[in-house]
């Protein structure tokens, strides 16, 4: 079967086109995601003019949601960007981690892998804290920020919405913007 890719970016330097597939899996009927992604890596061919394609899966992993109807992995959404050069790059995603020290269950947390060697291996997944973002000047986190300015609100965890973006400045880091927002699931 065929599938769109969910995220597309192209790396100048390199002249290289990268696609992001979250490989689900349609066979069922239902549509599950197989905790891996498929990087389609093309580089334009100046004699044939076309472009040569290569496939890479990278291993990226999300919880099942057990307390749902359906037993789906919990994942919303992925991205891809490199820097400037092409060497460091990372694939981005939304969704339920099984991992205590990120979030809680039934919280939505950014993850991310990196490669640096141009997407031909990609290392091992990491999670974003959102309940340790800090507020630039102001020292507190966002989560003291939010429960001080709502007292009357029940804030357990911050979650993110559905979607995000991504980017990879030229020193390789990446930058992440999304939605914060806060959860009644306690961290």
């Amino acid at each position: 079967y065929f599938q769109v890719s969910d995220d597309f970016t192209v790396v100048a330097d390199s002249q290289k086109v990268f696609g992001l597939n979250q490989r689900d899996d349609v066979t069922t009927g239902t549509v599950m995601y197989t905790d891996t992604v498929i990087l389609t890596v093309g580089t334009l061919n100046t004699t044939t003019k076309s472009l040569d394609q290569s496939y890479v899966k990278a291993y990226f992993p999300f919880e099942t949601d057990t307390a749902g109807t359906a037993g789906n992995t919990v994942f919303s959404d992925t991205k891809i960007a490199f820097s400037p050069d092409g060497s460091v790059g990372y694939i981005s995603g939304l969704g339920y981690l099984d991992d205590a020290t990120i979030a809680p269950y039934g919280v939505y947390s950014p993850t991310v892998i990196k490669t640096t060697d141009g997407g031909k291996t990609w290392g091992t997944q990491k999670g974003v804290n959102l309940d340790n973002l800090t507020i630039t000047n102001h020292g507190n986190t966002l989560l003291d920020t939010m429960a001080d300015l709502f007292p009357t609100w029940t804030i357990g965890a911050l979650s993110t919405g559905l979607e995000h973006d991504l980017v990879v400045d030229k020193n390789g880091n990446p930058h992440i913007v999304c939605n914060v927002a806060p959860s009644s699931i306690n961290s």
